[in-house]
């Protein structure tokens, strides 16, 4: 007894050391600008790890004993890493048998780009459970109080941004917008932000009726993460705009978006995202593992010219002001946030990219049968426990499990027969 108080006394003795460490190492980093690159030469100092050991025991401690966190929102903006992040979450909910908010029918969106109504999604398939909905991650648009009132109290809200023309390239190419509006095979790109007006109308007008999931007179190129994320821009006709604030008017209303996200993930830095991901929600290592999803083909070709490229970036910024302000906005956040972590932050990064790479490789083996491993072990870290990754687990990352979600809860309901009623206003 008397040594197990002792162990007891000694540990807390431990952590409050290491919370002090951590408390130094932050003031001194608040110093410095938001450079990555200043922070990990301070996390990766010797005189920080003389104590490894104390840290690996301690963290492992803490990670440990946290509690899973299961009830999620994930905001879809489009073309911002959002099918690659559907991965981890649709994966970690159906393992789980949680219960999600599904698109009726086969749709695969939450009435998007509109706010999304009663009609757009499936009742709950759980009747009896304290609470109907865990996760909610299907396209739709954010709105406080429509998902508030799904959702439980203790729901964690996140969403995933990227360099505004860098998800503009990547929906231009995916929604083959050239081909409607009829770009000449050289420097389309270009072409098309020269005369950004008349080319956004040429799309959004009523001659094109096969937009693929497009409603008429929605840009898919203009500010297009903000109107992901509930910022009023006239979006559909006669909603409230606020595309001519100020930028100190707008920053102020991305304040309150700020202060309901728990996390804004920023597509160029994903892994760091990731690890800030598991680290708030208290998942494992294997949670977090992804599949790349919708990767464009096109950089080769559209970014060889660089002062080209970066004629169209401020050309595009002109047009989609609002994303910029919303970029900036959240990625000074997120570098805060990582400012804030413990000092072996990016050595977990670090030993996470390793893991990727390694079930990529696996996975990529597996299935063109070119592995004769059943699996890959993953040894205890700091952070987590072993764990093997098998090829069941990646049969499960290539799995439509939007589709298996949908079959579930056919299988359990029986199938829905109520679909939306205006088909001209709604989506896919």
């Amino acid at each position: 007894m008397i040594l197990r108080k002792s162990t007891k006394i000694l540990f807390m003795v431990m952590i409050c050391s290491y919370s002090y460490i951590l408390f130094y190492i932050n003031k001194i980093i608040q110093k410095h600008p938001t450079n990555l690159s200043i922070f990990q030469h301070y996390f990766n100092n010797r005189y920080f790890h003389q104590s490894d050991e104390l840290q690996k025991q301690i963290t492992l401690k803490l990670s440990t004993s946290c509690k899973e966190k299961q009830n999620l929102v994930f905001i879809k903006c489009m073309k911002c890493a959002t099918e690659t992040m559907a991965t981890v979450i649709r994966r970690f909910g159906y393992t789980r048998n949680l219960s999600f908010v599904l698109p009726v029918g086969t749709h695969i969106y939450l009435g998007w780009p509109y706010l999304m109504e009663k009609i757009d999604y499936r009742p709950p398939s759980c009747k009896n459970c304290s609470t109907a909905y865990n996760i909610l991650m299907e396209h739709s648009i954010y709105n406080r109080s429509i998902m508030r009132s799904l959702m439980p109290k203790d729901t964690v809200y996140i969403t995933s941004i990227r360099e505004p023309y860098d998800r503009f390239l990547s929906t231009f190419h995916y929604f083959k917008i050239k081909d409607y509006v009829v770009l000449n095979e050289t420097d389309y790109v270009s072409q098309y932000l020269n005369d950004y007006h008349k080319y956004e109308a040429i799309y959004k007008s009523k001659t094109f009726s096969e937009h693929y999931c497009i409603p008429r007179n929605f840009s898919l190129t203009e500010n297009l993460m903000a109107h992901c994320l509930g910022v009023p821009l006239g979006f559909p006709a006669g909603r409230k705009s606020i595309a001519s604030y100020s930028t100190e008017e707008i920053t102020r209303y991305l304040q309150d978006l700020d202060n309901e996200f728990s996390l804004v993930m920023i597509v160029e830095y994903f892994y760091e995202s990731l690890i800030l991901l598991r680290r708030l929600m208290c998942w494992k290592t294997k949670d977090i593992i992804f599949r790349k999803v919708n990767i464009g083909g096109y950089r080769k070709t559209d970014v060889s010219n660089n002062r080209q490229t970066e004629q169209n970036r401020q050309l595009y910024k002109s047009y989609s002001r609002i994303d910029y302000i919303l970029y900036d906005h959240f990625k000074r956040a997120l570098l805060e946030k990582i400012k804030q972590q413990t000092p072996d932050f990016f050595d977990e990064v670090n030993h996470f990219r390793k893991v990727q790479a390694e079930v990529t490789e696996f996975c990529d083996n597996f299935y063109q049968n070119k592995s004769t491993k059943k699996c890959i072990s993953v040894n205890q870290t700091s952070w987590d426990n072993a764990f093997n990754y098998t090829g069941e687990d990646c049969k499960l990352m290539y799995t439509n499990l939007l589709t298996a979600m949908q079959n579930r809860y056919d299988s359990v309901m029986g199938k829905l027969t109520v679909l939306p009623q205006s088909t001209d206003r709604r989506t896919c």
